[in-house]
């Protein structure tokens, strides 16, 4: 039986989701989230509505990076890092 932080609800989906929204990675987001990566599968194939909230988080994930590089371009850091 699985534990009651990997089954699927609003507030996981809702965590995961802000989650990736800032990191754009389905791995660092659902350990952000406290979840398994495999829920994000799961709500690919059982929520209806889930498909296209990914699909804008993903959207606003790819601007917030964009964002940070242009960011760190002008402020001249070359450092890599981890977002």
């Amino acid at each position: 039986m699985k534990s009651s932080k990997t089954k699927p609800g609003s507030m996981t989906k809702d965590r995961f989701l802000a989650a990736f929204r800032v990191c754009g990675s389905i791995r660092h987001a659902a350990k952000a989230a406290g979840v398994d990566r495999g829920i994000h599968y799961t709500l690919m194939q059982s929520d209806p509505d889930y498909p296209a909230e990914f699909a804008a988080a993903k959207e606003e994930a790819r601007d917030f990076l964009i964002q940070e590089a242009r960011r760190r371009a002008v402020a001249g850091d070359n450092k890599a890092g981890i977002l």
